[in-house]
């Protein structure tokens, strides 16, 4: 019986943290949010209600509300909302696929009053070295529009052969023709020649501490 008591407790313990679904796109205003970067692993959600003028005769949006729930794995910047967190976001490529702790997403997270948004597009796939350190791997220049430019800076060199997966693409691959400095060839692959740790990228924002509204580089987006 005790052990039954205990697990309810858990149970209980565990979906107190997870706040309930929203009923749209909380209004988060910049000026007071609690700006936060986490590694996490996503599950898909819901859809929310199609905005009013999304409705309108001869309009067109591009972007569609959503909710999704991230387990953190790390924190990177900031302090994230602890436990698994109910994320609120636009997006034109619907919900993000499930993850897991070998692939998380970087995110991106403006919080208030117990709701948490994520920028339009701004998380990104990440990948394991072989020591566990999380890296971004550029394939692009300017790879994440929706960071502080100088994050640029964090970048460091790495080597194919310390990650446990393939980070290599095709030579004839849209991204290495687009960037050919940014990679190097073996016949016919190309292998990225830089990533950007966690560790880092940690560094580099405790640093210069920017606010929400340092959190965009006025490049073209792509989407990651």
């Amino acid at each position: 019986m005790r052990c039954i008591v205990v697990t309810v407790l858990l149970l209980l313990i565990s979906a107190s943290t997870l706040a309930a679904p929203p009923s749209g796109i909380p209004k988060i205003d910049l000026n007071q949010a609690v700006v936060s970067m986490v590694v996490g692993t996503s599950v898909p959600g819901d859809y929310l209600p199609v905005p009013k003028e999304c409705q309108e005769p001869n309009v067109i949006c591009l972007r569609y509300p959503l909710w999704f729930t991230v387990t953190p794995i790390l924190p990177v910047y900031g302090y994230p909302p602890k436990g698994q967190i109910v994320v609120s976001t636009y997006s034109h490529y619907g919900q993000p696929e499930k993850d897991d702790a070998s692939s998380p997403r970087l995110i991106l997270l403006f919080s208030q009053a117990d709701q948490a948004v994520m920028p339009v597009n701004a998380s990104a796939r990440l990948v394991h070295r072989k020591d566990g350190e999380y890296f971004f791997i550029i394939y692009w220049e300017n790879p994440l529009p929706w960071l502080p430019c100088g994050v640029s800076q964090a970048r460091e060199s790495i080597l194919a052969r310390d990650f446990p997966n393939s980070i290599d693409r095709p030579r004839d691959d849209y991204d290495v023709e687009q960037a050919p400095g940014l990679f190097r060839y073996h016949g016919k692959t190309a292998s990225p020649r830089y990533g950007i740790s966690m560790t880092r990228l940690r560094q580099y924002l405790e640093k210069h501490h920017p606010l929400a509204a340092d959190f965009h580089c006025a490049v073209p987006e792509h989407e990651s």
